[in-house]
């Protein structure tokens, strides 16, 4: 049943996407994009709007990061900062979800990422629905959980969250959960908890549980 319930989704999405050809505004060519000075990027942090923070490099080729500080950024791809944030966070948050969406483009974009086919920043349209978006990033993946979709927003220089199950909203259809995005709106996709995640877990619950046994005991 979840595979038919995937298979349909996908089939959704494919509409959506025949419905809406919106256009990909990330630079298609040979090269791919790097940083460079004066560029403008958003990090984003799953679950943590206080990392999750608009920058711009200066002219020495430097952004200043919480819980990092300066930190040299010309000539990275977003990839690659996004595996370095990521790797400095490892020490104060259990596996972060970073991604880097560049700012410097002429044309308004939603930003789809984490767990799509072709994540990046899509071209902004009028109308368009969450789900268009999806579609116009390829669809989900394998790992995708679509039962927790977060779309951020930011209204009056704050981030506002919203958490969507889009699966509920790709079979339903109800045009009030599948609502139109803004410009500038950041689509989040995380990924599920596989069998050995969860096998992790409860190992790593189960180990914390007999140390502290063995610690009790001790008194």
């Amino acid at each position: 049943m979840a595979w038919f319930n995937r298979v349909s989704i996908l089939g959704l999405l494919l509409l959506a996407a025949l419905r809406l050809p919106v256009a990909r505004a990330t630079p298609v060519g040979d090269e791919p994009y790097v940083i460079g000075a004066n560029d403008r990027f958003d990090v984003f942090v799953w679950q943590h709007d206080d990392l999750s923070i608009s920058l711009e490099v200066a002219a020495d080729g430097s952004v200043r990061y919480p819980l990092m500080g300066r930190i040299e950024v010309v000539g990275m791809t977003p990839e690659a900062l996004a595996d370095t944030i990521a790797t400095s966070l490892r020490t104060y948050i259990v596996d972060p979800q970073v991604t880097v969406i560049p700012r410097s483009f002429d044309q308004a974009a939603v930003a789809v990422i984490g767990q799509v086919k072709t994540g990046g920043m899509v071209e902004f349209r009028e109308g368009a629905r969450l789900s268009d978006y999806l579609a116009a990033a390829g669809g989900p993946t394998a790992e995708a959980k679509l039962s927790a979709v977060s779309v951020t927003r930011t209204v009056d220089g704050e981030p506002i969250n919203y958490e969507v199950d889009l699966e509920r909203v790709l079979t339903s259809g109800d045009p009030a959960v599948d609502f139109e995005l803004a410009e500038g709106d950041v689509v989040f996709v995380p990924k599920a908890f596989t069998l050995i995640d969860t096998r992790t877990l409860v190992l790593t619950a189960t180990g914390i549980l007999g140390v502290l046994s063995i610690v009790l005991r001790a008194f």
